[in-house]
């Protein structure tokens, strides 16, 4: 691993109050980068600093990895390296135009729903951890449940290339109508509270879609789960810039309608189409970098043949 490409930043309970943890949650509210960056991207647009793909990718510089709070007991610095160099060669994360590879496990990502006991507002919340302990430990097991069914351990923001006019009427139908691109960071966050990191420790992978570990040393799961979410999001970068309006997307389509999803995580969006094939391209990377053998043994192996076909930059 290139050290160039690793930038290191570090970084008895009282009763209950709803109130202040709601308050407190809301001062974490984003859109998952800073209101800076956000607004720099939306200036960036209306100076017509945005430009097509091939111009964009021209431009690009190789992905760096950041490092901005890891305590290594799950992945070190150096684990995390060598697998995106080993597993992403060539320029292909250049192509799928990653920014960058964020690794924030000082992060957690809380999800707030529509609905929720805590009124919360609806929206994205970054929370330091020891922020989202200082009210985890006094909830109940119930609230508990309620709060980690709604926490998300890594994103990509390549989604950005497909907002709509609702979401963002500024930056993203111009952005549609225009053909112009962004480049997009990953990022992967705390990954100790959720129900699939929970399910490993307990030996329940069949319960949650994870039986594609269950070939995997037990002392390895944590550490390949963790290496695999950070293939899946990568895999959104190239699925949007290399897959998506392109002829094989068709193929890639065709594929997962014959052969059914690929993990049960996959098949959570079988009612949105685009994202249903997008999320079966992701979770394909995961199993063609971190468990092939399965992924050939599962009756999907012509999800395999795709990825070396088209991406052999990609390996397992």
């Amino acid at each position: 691993m290139n050290p160039e490409r690793i930038n290191k930043t570090e970084s008895s309970n009282p009763p209950l109050n709803i109130e202040k943890m709601k308050q407190d949650f809301e001062s974490f509210k984003n859109a998952g980068i800073s209101i800076e960056t956000y607004y720099d991207l939306q200036q960036k647009f209306l100076d017509e600093k945005l430009k097509p793909y091939q111009e964009t990718y021209d431009e690009s510089e190789e992905a760096q990895i950041v490092i901005e709070t890891n305590d290594e007991k799950l992945l070190t610095n150096e684990e995390i390296g060598d697998f995106v160099d080993s597993k992403f060669q060539g320029d292909i994360l250049r192509k799928g135009l990653v920014t960058t590879i964020e690794i924030r496990f000082g992060e957690v990502n809380y999800q707030a729903p529509e609905e929720n006991s805590f009124g919360i507002e609806k929206g994205e919340y970054y929370l330091p951890k020891a922020k989202f302990l200082e009210y985890f430990n006094q909830l109940s097991p119930e609230q508990q449940k309620e709060l980690t069914a709604n926490i998300y351990h890594a994103e990509s923001f390549a989604s950005w290339n497909r907002i709509t006019e609702q979401e963002n009427e500024m930056v993203g139908v111009a952005l549609l109508e225009s053909g112009h691109v962004v480049p997009t960071p990953v990022a992967l966050f705390n990954l100790e509270f959720d129900d699939e990191t929970k399910a490993i420790s307990e030996g329940k992978l069949e319960e949650v879609g994870l039986g594609y570990l269950s070939e995997t040393r037990e002392s390895e799961r944590q550490k390949m789960y963790a290496l695999g979410t950070i293939a899946h999001e990568l895999a959104h970068n190239i699925f949007q810039h290399l897959i998506y309006g392109k002829p094989h997307q068709k193929e890639w389509e065709e594929i997962v309608d014959r052969l059914g999803s690929i993990t049960k995580y996959a098949e959570e969006y079988k009612n949105d189409k685009l994202t249903h094939y997008d999320e079966n391209f992701a979770e394909a990377i995961r199993l063609f970098t971190t468990t092939r053998e399965f992924l050939e043994k599962s009756g999907h192996s012509e999800m395999a043949r795709f990825i070396e076909k088209y991406f052999p930059e990609i390996k397992s």
